[in-house]
């Protein structure tokens, strides 16, 4: 072993040694003479892959990356640190929070040009002349049923039929009427329906 004018003493060994118990080594070596650090399986800690290499399941090593379960999630302030969330099945846990209040907003927001009207009565002529159908708000049900038709009459070709539709919105497919808007309703709706005229 070469006399080292400064730093700690390593030793590198072509051949790894093994230890007995209760033994003791001076700290393994590269033949550079860069530390050699692993972990107590023999991998080496830090070991990675180029970028767009071909990943071997069982083979090719990697930074593992560890989560935590929490069935109560803690909350951290501002500038610490803290594991990566995961649940009981090791997925990890993402929480969309402002991007998917934006994505709703998108889907229930009228578009421009759109015109609305509620419905309530078992009929309804809402329009006649073309136009695009964009949506329906279900406000309340009782399980009933909604018909919208391509007519200006309650008759005719049938754009959608939707029974006992949920409270909330529902995208219609912007679908094409070319005649008339007309409804009829089977039991308790109240629904708003979303169109917009074209000329």
């Amino acid at each position: 072993m070469a006399r080292i004018k400064f730093g700690f003493p390593g030793i590198y060994n072509a051949s790894p040694i093994t230890l007995a118990d209760g033994e003791g080594c001076a700290p393994g070596v590269t033949s550079s003479g860069y530390l050699i650090v692993q972990n107590p399986d023999g991998t080496n800690v830090g070991a990675s892959t180029i970028d767009g290499a071909t990943f071997t399941q069982g083979t090719t090593t990697g930074n593992l990356a560890f989560g935590t379960y929490q069935s109560s999630p803690q909350t951290i302030v501002s500038g610490k640190s803290a594991a990566i969330a995961i649940d009981v099945n090791r997925n990890v846990m993402v929480t969309l929070g402002t991007a998917l209040t934006k994505a709703i907003d998108g889907i229930t927001s009228r578009p421009e040009g759109t015109t609305y009207t509620d419905i309530t009565a078992s009929t309804s002529a809402i329009r006649t002349g073309t136009g695009i159908l964009v949506g329906m708000y279900v406000n309340s049900t009782t399980g009933g049923t909604i018909k919208i038709y391509d007519n200006t009459a309650q008759s005719g070709t049938v754009i959608n039929n939707t029974i006992t539709p949920a409270i909330g919105f529902h995208n219609l497919g912007n679908a094409a009427f070319g005649t008339g808007l007309s409804v009829t309703i089977a039991n308790t709706l109240d629904v708003t329906l979303y169109y917009i005229p074209t000329p």
